[in-house]
């Protein structure tokens, strides 16, 4: 049985191994795209104030922005700092999916990202990549959905083969031994890094697939017993009044701390949809989400994710689990190291084989 599981360990590896190293190494660099995005463009995302200045009204701001831009504002991301900029999704048309963002000064009306951002393009670039192999997505996805399955079985298979058979044994296992000669260090490189990356790389992997292929999405809300990517349907309808509150009065009166992304309804008759986003270095990245009457400011439907069963909540964790950002800047750090890691293991597998192919020439 073991020497089936090691050959299928490594040809599909040796198969797989150029396109799990773009992966991997993709990976790698978007973990901590919204950090450097902030540090190339800076005046973007930061702004001064002092206690004199006065936040302009959320209204005055879409009015203004709308004004400019001659589209519509979707949504919009009101931060927990003060020191920060709103980010307002603007449709140019109503069949576009999701819009652009644009950057405004709360306090100014500004728009702060007129020219584009510096870092877009390049990290756009490792995001298809990453997704699609920078291919047509009907090519690119399957082909990334594959190797990701192949990649969670080479893990697995991984630690079947790697397991020790004693406790000698296994404190060898867990160094590397860099007084070795270069094919023992690769050696112990591959195994023992790749032991204590496994348990994230594997992770990563089980919720990457999500997002290539809709049976693993549909055995997944089977398994979680709630839909996963589930967007909650349209919003509340509500009763029409006289007239709408001030968007900043509703917000006002909605007494919630933590970043607020605002959904705005695309008809006149439904809730104002809040989603409150609690983040913090040792915190869970958990939302709760609000519908709110904009006639009344009343709290029509209140979904706390405390509230939530472990299915939902796991369904509602797909993306910062595979991103790394389920506990802040903490679970991101361990997974870009693993994702370094996981970049290494198709190229130290390789010389693995290669010098033991070499060996018996």
């Amino acid at each position: 049985m073991k020497k089936i599981i090691h050959q299928l360990h490594l040809w599909l590896g040796l198969a797989s191994s150029l396109i799990l190293f773009l992966i991997c190494l993709s990976g790698s660099v978007l973990t901590f795209q919204h950090e450097f995005e902030e540090l190339l463009d800076p005046e973007i995302y930061h702004i001064s104030t002092s206690p004199s200045r006065q936040l302009l009204p959320v209204d005055d701001l879409i009015q203004k922005l709308e004004n400019h831009s001659q589209g519509k504002v979707a949504s919009f991301v009101i931060p927990k700092e003060s020191t920060r900029s709103y980010q307002f999704n603007v449709k140019m048309r109503p069949e576009d999916r999701r819009g652009k963002a644009v950057y405004v000064n709360p306090y100014t009306g500004d728009v702060l990202n007129n020219s584009g951002e510096k870092g877009e393009g390049f990290f756009f670039f490792f995001f298809r990549l990453h997704r699609w192999l920078l291919l047509d997505t009907e090519i690119g996805r399957p082909i990334v959905g594959i190797a990701t399955i192949i990649f969670s079985f080479l893990l697995m298979s991984g630690l079947y083969l790697w397991w020790p058979k004693s406790r000698t044994h296994l404190k060898n296992s867990l160094k590397i031994k860099f007084t070795g000669n270069w094919k023992r260090i690769n050696y112990d490189l591959h195994n023992s890094l790749g032991f204590y990356a496994i348990g994230f790389l594997l992770i990563m992997s089980l919720t990457g697939l999500f997002w290539s292929f809709e049976w693993y999405r549909n055995l997944g809300s089977i398994i979680l017993r709630t839909n996963v990517f589930d967007r909650g349907g349209a919003p509340a309808e509500v009763v029409t009044a006289t007239a709408k509150l001030p968007l900043y009065q509703l917000l006002g009166n909605f007494s919630v701390t933590g970043k607020k992304m605002v959904m705005l309804p695309p008809r006149e008759n439904l809730a104002v949809t809040v989603l409150v986003v609690n983040e913090g270095l040792f915190t869970v990245n958990s939302t709760d989400k609000y519908e709110i009457d904009p006639y009344s400011g009343k709290v029509l439907k209140h979904d706390k994710f405390s509230d939530k069963t472990f299915g939902q909540k796991i369904a509602s964790l797909i993306k910062p689990l595979h991103t790394g950002e389920f506990m802040g800047t903490l679970s991101k750090i361990i997974y870009f190291i693993s994702c370094l890691i996981g970049t290494s293991l198709p190229i130290t597998g390789f010389f693995i084989w290669f010098n033991k192919r070499r060996k018996n020439v």
